[in-house]
């Protein structure tokens, strides 16, 4: 991970719990205590042949030579599946960081960032939305939003956003799933130059479509 990625992550969680609370107000007369990460598990690793979940998403199929490998986010409560040309690579700001096994500097992470005491209500998908912007815009001073479109998720409200900018003169793109569900914020993103960015992409579409919820 670049120093900008790592210090981005590092911010990330802090931006979307502000903007994710922002848009209601939290009256509290006593002190709460703050919420500490627990520990990062490793991640839970077994091939499948299980179909992926519906999606309306173009077909991706990987290749015939990969197997899919499931990973289980047991503080989330959500499962996800992946391609095994990639590879979980440790991470304590993300649930699971992927980056692939051939080598390169693309990364894929699925993040559930620690909020406050709130009621499911108090988080705004809108505002998770422009954190998320504001923070890489820190970093990234020239990025465009090329694509912010809702995309629908079973028990829950999900936002593709798609951002470009020039880094080191050449093209650089991220793409983030922005997902609300029960009573948490899930982010699931890809960060890629154009040289990786098509192989990243077919794994981000993968992925996206076999996000699972294990509980409410």
């Amino acid at each position: 991970m670049t120093e900008s990625q790592c210090n981005r992550h590092h911010r990330l969680s802090a931006a979307l719990t502000l903007a994710a609370l922002a848009a209601a107000p939290i009256c509290c007369h006593h002190y709460v205590r703050p919420v500490s990460t627990p520990a990062i598990r490793p991640p839970s690793l077994q091939p499948t042949t299980r179909p992926n979940a519906t999606a309306a998403v173009p077909s991706t199929s990987p290749p015939a030579a990969v197997k899919i490998l499931a990973f289980d986010d047991k503080k989330g409560g959500s499962r996800l599946e992946f391609p095994d040309d990639w590879k979980p690579t440790p991470d304590p700001d993300d649930a699971l960081q992927l980056t692939p096994s051939r080598g390169g500097t693309a990364t894929i992470t699925y993040s559930v960032p620690n909020l406050p005491p709130h009621l499911p209500w108090m988080i705004k998908l809108d505002k998770i939305e422009s954190g998320y912007v504001d923070d890489l815009k820190k970093s990234h001073a020239d990025l465009k939003i090329e694509q912010a479109v809702d995309h629908p998720i079973p028990g829950g409200k999900g936002r593709i956003v798609q951002i470009g900018w020039k880094q080191a003169g050449h093209r650089h793109t991220n793409l983030a799933l922005l997902m609300v569900h029960g009573n948490g914020v899930y982010i699931l993103s890809a960060d890629a130059d154009a040289a990786d960015w098509a192989g990243t992409q077919r794994a981000f579409k993968l992925i996206m479509r076999s996000i699972q919820w294990t509980k409410r």
